[in-house]
């Protein structure tokens, strides 16, 4: 009994913990297949087109259109020269004594020609519209800040992936545990089935042995639910199927510990997303101050018209103008929207006093929770050294039949329960040092 108990003292001092190059493999695969980044990667190229959207309204636009045009009927010119030049042509005529010049009627013309069509190319190019550079400007900080959301969710998702792994490795050392636990319980009932069919000891020295076979059992039917758990968990992050088995690999050295607080939490992502924001809002104002200037574009047309469907010299037409638009009132709209701009950006400025506490709040909660947990941790390792050595001694007192079997028992199971805390602890302050990274950008992420 007392080597299959130091066997398991021995299992959970060495409980392990994957080695850096196994959870740098797991962390990449998860930044390459993990769905919720892949969204904000996405998003990011989205608005890295709409950058490029806004980029080509600098440049300059070419249309091509064809008209075809079928008239009939409309408004009509009427013009008189039959009255105007028949008089003339009678007086003409009297004068030579011949009929040489007729009489005509007058004429009606009407404006729509009853085939017409206009084929042409037109090229439109900005030569002074400020809108086209802030709405750049405003494009090229959303794209920004996309890129900053994909840090976040990058950061955040490294966090999460080290936090199940650590959890499943938990799992797994726990259920190891309550394995060899069982068989050292199950040895006890056999000896104490021996000995009471030998009238060495009474019935209840059974029932007990048998009633601690039951807490064992309930204890790894926890362990295993948590094991399943975690692990279709931490499958979930990586976008793999839920039940594919996780590698592990052991570690004896612990995480070196922050001693203090950092000095400043302004690498967090989340900063320089909200500054992005105040830039894009400027920038926003002063495409609304922009509407009150003029607007500056230069046109040129090249096509061919006529009532048939021919390019010739005698059809073809050009066109060049100069076009200045200025809008001088627009109900209010503009200065409304300028102040709506003004308005943001004092909301911005707000979050940003609230996120800096925030965040400050968020790292002085991990560095504590950080330094109880290592606490805890050195506590469990001086409680395995007590129950160990109370077991020992109560363990010879058996042999020599002067401690109970109920004594025996209890020592084991402290001992037992000294070993899962420290199980737990020593998982724990990996999880929580995970936190601590995320909450204070310690972890680096850009070669990631």
């Amino acid at each position: 009994m007392q080597k299959t108990l130091l066997t398991i003292l021995g299992l959970s001092l060495a409980s392990s913990l994957m080695s850096q190059g196994i959870l740098d493999q797991y962390i990449d695969e998860g930044i390459k297949n993990n769905i919720s980044l892949k969204q904000a990667s996405l998003e990011f190229e989205a608005s890295l087109e709409s950058l490029n959207e806004a980029k080509g309204a600098m440049l300059p636009k070419i249309d091509f259109s064809s008209r075809y045009t079928k008239a009939n009927g409309g408004r009509n010119f009427e013009f008189p020269v039959g009255d105007l030049m028949n008089p003339v042509y009678s007086s003409l005529n009297g004068i030579i004594g011949e009929e040489q010049f007729p009489q005509i009627e007058n004429l009606s013309l009407n404006f729509n020609r009853t085939t017409d069509i206009d084929n042409k190319l037109t090229l439109t190019q900005p030569l002074f519209d400020k809108r086209i550079t802030y709405q750049k400007n405003i494009a090229e900080d959303q794209a920004k800040i996309s890129q900053v959301d994909v840090s976040i969710q990058k950061r955040l998702l490294i966090s999460q992936i080290k936090k199940a792994y650590f959890n499943y490795l938990k799992s797994v050392k726990l259920v190891e545990l309550f394995d060899s636990t069982r068989s050292l319980v199950e040895e006890n009932l056999r000896v104490s089935e021996v000995l009471y069919q030998n009238d060495k000891v009474t019935l209840d020295v059974t029932l007990r042995a048998q009633t601690e076979i039951g807490k064992v059992n309930l204890q790894i039917a926890e362990a295993q639910k948590m094991k399943n758990n975690s692990r279709a968990y931490f499958n979930f992050l990586l976008n793999k199927p839920l039940e594919s088995a996780i590698k592990t690999e052991d570690e004896t050295d612990d995480p070196t510990l922050p001693s203090a607080l950092p000095a400043s939490t302004k690498e967090r992502e989340e900063f320089s997303k909200l500054n992005l924001g105040l830039k894009a809002n400027e920038s926003e104002r002063k495409l609304y101050e922009s509407n009150n200037l003029p607007n500056i574009y230069a046109i040129a047309n090249y096509g061919f018209q006529g009532s048939e469907y021919e390019f010739s010299n005698e059809s073809d037409y050009t066109l060049a103008s100069l076009v200045l638009s200025w809008n001088l009132f627009s109900g209010f709209q503009n200065k409304a929207r300028k102040q709506q701009s003004i308005i943001k950006s004092q909301i911005l400025q707000s979050q940003e006093e609230e996120l800096s506490n925030s965040i400050q709040l968020e790292a002085i909660q991990a560095f504590y929770d950080l330094k109880e947990k290592s606490q805890n941790y050195i506590s469990t390792k001086k409680m395995i050294e007590e129950a160990k050595s109370t077991y020992d001694l109560i363990n010879r007192k058996y042999q020599e039949g002067i401690s109970s079997q109920l004594e025996l028992i209890d020592a084991r199971t402290n001992l037992t329960n000294a070993t899962i805390q420290n199980i737990i602890s020593k998982y724990d302050i990996r999880i929580s040092y995970a936190d601590y990274e995320r909450v204070t950008a310690s972890y680096p992420i850009e070669n990631i």
